[in-house]
């Protein structure tokens, strides 16, 4: 994803856009996904912990700074 764009998009998601938080989660979930999963070498324990990350990533979208 463009950072232009990304930055569009996270400045929506502030707003309260959950489209525009959603096309941020499609964009990044299966990189945050692999990295944890090569920390943890667990499935569900990954996919349980990208869950958490993205549920703390829009409870602090708000204050979020570039």
């Amino acid at each position: 994803m463009e950072r232009v764009n990304e930055q569009r998009l996270l400045q929506r998601a502030q707003r309260g856009d959950a489209e525009a938080f959603a096309a941020l989660y499609r964009a990044n979930v299966q990189a945050i996904f692999r990295y944890i999963f090569y920390r943890v070498s667990h499935t569900p324990l990954a996919e349980d912990l990208t869950g958490d990350v993205f549920v703390r990533a829009l409870k602090g979208i708000s204050t979020y700074q570039d």
